[in-house]
């Protein structure tokens, strides 16, 4: 279009708006400037401007005028980009400053009397992005120490909107809108929209240059005047609260990143004093001045000097950084996973460009880069990987090499994660845990070596345990009735399996935190010496007998992790062989496990025989004690000599024990059986060959009164079975039935284990089906005897629901029997151990209904016999 047809078709509506501004006539223009291309011709650009900016001027615009005032000036900046002078340049950003200033500046003329709204504030912003970007010529001649301050006001604006304002959107405006004035004082363009758009693993931050180092030299020299005020503005932006969204998050770190990369970059780290004075630009020691006239409400206040080309600054500069560094780690425990890939950008682009300037905090660089190793995304963990193995290769000729880095940094969260752990910030502890697992990651097989020291094996370990303390609060130690009266165990219920409550901890909640300690244990099983691991845990026992139950916990991670077990989440697992004889150690740690003094734990307070005798340690609950006892006595006669069982059982004298400790003995036993479990499962089917030794206990405690317990001994019982390559459990425990009658038989000549006997024989008749008859009358015969040789002992309460148990079983192996074929008469049905189910069953029921016993009433034998009715 020629300038006179374009004056032509623009006067009409300039004139319009300059006699009537309107929303619509400036609507008009605005429209008519995107339709067409115009020349760039400066007086026809005046010509444009001239209306816009001076109803700009008017201090009585509404915010639907003030909105379409500047998106109109916004689209006639672009239109008439390259025709835009020096003097409406300087013109529109003094009062544009003016406007985004009304609050600070209420004495102006031309100034608003109201508080701007956050979508003028937003057009606004976008329309001074605009003309910085397309007065890039204009805003570099602004980089002398005359007019600096404007620049310098231009960036308070912004980084206060970053800061304060509530507006996402906004806030990411502004912070983009000083991006682009950043690059343009070096004439680049800013390339934040592409870095917060791109989040894949390949994408990194760049700091570029014009290539004239001169150029760069003298934009870092006057960027260093507001480094300090951005840093600390943005470092606020950044570790805000996670509600304000992601990507004002991220364009803060990217912002914060490209300022300190280009201030502090190692290209212009001085080696001495002249170096500092050559680089800043200017000539001997020359330094900012306040400007010599006031153009703009912001060279009311004089800025202080700077001194680029002193050591000193450096020196303040290092230690001011040193700290936000360290305050900005904790955004390596954010929850969204593409800040924390900005996070690893951050530190990857520092250590490229800035390891000499910022030498002092270069440890916390790689500390942010080695937790973000450990991260459980992907993404964020192959970006970690690749700044690791960049850093590494750009030092590996220096005196100081990444594996020492490493060394000493394992060593110095060894000693800080107690108190970190310790403290109220879970932000700080998931930080400090990832990092933990992070360097047990990347040191991999040297940990072999580095656990070799003792001191650094009792630190590690110590935190760890610190760490794992166990919240017991949470476990009750209440009894469960669901198997007092029942012939039926708790087995038979598990099939509806509870959901045990998951383990609570001390010091934290978050189960991120227990996920990574569990990793780290892993890991140091993996990688370690686990002969030694376990050893040192052992005499960290010995000597700390209070710990057992993170000990416990430790062990059995570490086992799985030496196994391979529990080490799927970690993607960069580097290959490690050792020989491992994995027998051995289960072997050991099953004898230790299963001891009497750690299995049999107290899990509620002891009761003993009213005659004084103490030996005899029942672990019967009371309230099953009762029911039997009632029902014992609901028929009795009043003239009946036999002894009352309601002075059978009182209180024990001794020191009972605190209900915290009861409730930690039944974490203990779950701990315990989850130990078990583990050798199981890293065993396999050469856990069989232990089967004599840990199916007795773990089907004990399967029969416990404690629910919590309970739940655990079937979970190790269903792991047994699989590991083993049964189909289930009551087939494991078929199988094994004649092993464990055994013991139950030997159990029982020992006066205070009778209740273990009990237990497991009940859970071994409701498992078992009728093949287990022709064992079940020897067992019998030995119950009925140790019942009349101790009927004041209170071993009734204990024994009789085994004869229950017993009877219930085979009014459940009798009624299988009934859904054979008619043809084939119950009378003579044939079992593969050659006799008859009725005939066993009926050789059984005699053998209980001789009871004659004068401790036991004749109403517990009608009992008996009513529990063998088909009806019942």
């Amino acid at each position: 279009m020629e300038p006179e047809e374009a004056f032509l078709t623009l006067r009409p509506v300039c004139v319009a708006l300059a006699q009537q501004p309107s929303v619509a006539a400036l609507q008009n223009l605005e429209t008519l400037l995107r339709s067409k291309s115009w020349p760039n011709v400066a007086a026809l650009a005046d010509y444009c401007f001239f209306p816009v900016v001076k109803l700009l001027r008017e201090p009585r615009l509404d915010e639907a005028a003030l909105v379409a005032c500047v998106k109109c000036l916004d689209v006639a900046l672009k239109a008439f980009s390259r025709a835009l002078c020096s003097r409406m340049f300087h013109k529109i950003l003094t009062q544009l400053l003016i406007l985004l200033s009304s609050k600070d500046a209420v004495n102006t003329p031309s100034v608003l009397k109201r508080q701007l709204s956050e979508e003028e504030k937003m057009a606004m912003v976008s329309c001074l992005q605009s003309l910085l970007v397309l007065g890039a010529s204009f805003v570099r001649e602004m980089m002398c120490p005359e007019r600096f301050s404007a620049l310098a006001h231009i960036t308070e604006l912004l980084v206060k909107f970053a800061e304060n304002e509530r507006n996402r959107s906004l806030r990411t405006l502004s912070m983009h809108a000083l991006d682009s004035l950043c690059h343009v004082m070096r004439g680049l363009k800013s390339d934040m929209p592409a870095a917060l758009a791109d989040a894949g693993p390949g994408s990194r931050f760049t700091v570029r240059f014009t290539g004239d180092e001169a150029v760069d030299k003298r934009c870092a020299f006057y960027l260093a005047h507001f480094l300090p005020g951005v840093a600390s503005s943005l470092g606020k932006v950044m570790l805000a609260d996670e509600k304000q969204g992601q990507k004002v998050t991220q364009a803060a770190i990217y912002l914060w990143t490209s300022c300190t990369a280009l201030v502090l970059n190692d290209r212009f780290y001085p080696s001495s004093q002249q170096d500092l004075l050559q680089q800043n630009g200017v000539k001997g020691k020359e330094k900012l001045a306040p400007p010599a006239s006031q153009e703009s409400p912001s060279d009311a206040r004089k800025l202080p000097t700077v001194d680029y080309g002193n050591v000193e600054w450096w020196k303040t500069a290092t230690v001011l950084f040193h700290r936000l560094l360290t305050m900005l780690s904790q955004l390596q425990s954010h929850p969204q996973w593409k800040v924390r890939l900005f996070v690893v950008r951050m530190a990857s682009t520092l250590l490229e460009n800035c390891s000499r300037s910022l030498s002092s905090s270069v440890t916390v660089l790689v500390e942010m880069l080695v937790a973000l190793f450990a991260d459980p995304y992907a993404q964020v963990a192959e970006v970690a990987r690749s700044a690791l193995a960049s850093f590494s290769h750009r030092i590996n000729t220096a005196s100081v090499s990444l594996v020492s880095l490493l060394e000493e940094g394992i060593c110095r969260i060894a000693t800080t994660l107690p108190s970190v752990m310790r403290g109220t910030d879970d932000r700080k502890k998931l930080s400090a845990v990832l990092l933990l697992q992070g360097y047990t990651q990347l040191l991999g097989p040297r940990l072999t070596t580095l656990l070799s020291s003792p001191n650094l094996v009792q630190r590690l370990f110590h935190a760890i345990l610190m760490a794992l303390e166990v919240d017991v609060s949470h476990a009750s130690i209440s009894v469960s009735h669901s198997t007092s009266m029942d012939g039926d165990s708790a087995l038979r219920v598990a099939d509806v399996h509870l959901q045990r409550s998951p383990l609570t901890f001390m010091h934290f909640r978050d189960e991120a935190i227990l996920q990574s300690l569990r990793l780290c244990c892993s890991l140091l099983g993996y990688y370690g010496d686990l002969s030694n691991i376990l050893d040192s845990l052992l005499d960290i026992l010995l000597l700390h007998p209070h710990l057992n139950k993170q000990i416990v916990l430790m062990i059995n991670t570490v086992i799985s992790g030496a196994a391979g077990l529990g080490l799927e989440a970690i993607s960069q697992l580097q290959e490690h062989k050792k020989e491992e004889d994995f027998e051995q150690h289960v072997r050991f740690l099953l004898n230790e496990y299963t001891q009497p003094s750690v299995w049999q734990v107290p899990t509620e307070q002891p009761l003993v025989p009213g005659s004084g005798d103490s030996s005899q340690s029942s672990l019967t609950s009371r309230s099953e004690q009762q029911s039997w006892e009632s029902m014992l006595l609901v028929t009795r006669q009043p003239d009946s000599t036999s002894v009352s069982t309601s002075s059978i059982y009182e209180e024990n004298t001794a020191p009972s024990l605190t209900v915290e400790e009861l409730r930690g003995n039944v974490i203990l036993v779950c701990l315990l059986l989850d130990g078990v479990k583990v050798f199981a499962k890293v065993l396999g089917d050469a856990f069989r060959q232990f089967l004599l030794q840990a199916l007795f206990p773990v089907l004990e405690k399967s029969g416990h009164d404690n629910l919590r317990i309970r739940d655990a001994a079937y979970d190790c019982l269903r792991t047994i079975s699989t590991s083993c390559s049964y189909e289930s459990v009551s087939h494991l425990v078929g199988a094994n039935a004649d092993y464990l009658l055994n013991l139950c038989t030997q159990h029982l000549r020992v006066l205070h284990e009778h209740d273990i006997a009990a237990r497991v024989m009940r859970e071994t008749l409701a498992n078992s089906d009728v093949t287990l008859l022709p064992l079940l009358n020897a067992f019998l015969d030995e119950v009925l005897y140790v019942l009349e040789m101790s009927a004041v002992t209170g071993d009734v309460l204990v024994l009789v629901p085994v004869l229950r148990a017993a009877v219930c079983a085979v009014r459940r192996w009798s009624a299988s029997d009934s859904s054979l074929p008619d043809t084939q008469p119950r009378t003579t049905a044939t079992h593969s151990n050659g006799g008859t189910s009725d005939a066993n069953g009926q050789s059984c029921v005699v053998s209980l209904l001789s009871l004659s016993s004068p401790f036991l009433p004749h109403s517990f034998s009608v009992c008996l016999s009513m529990s063998l009715s088909p009806s019942l």
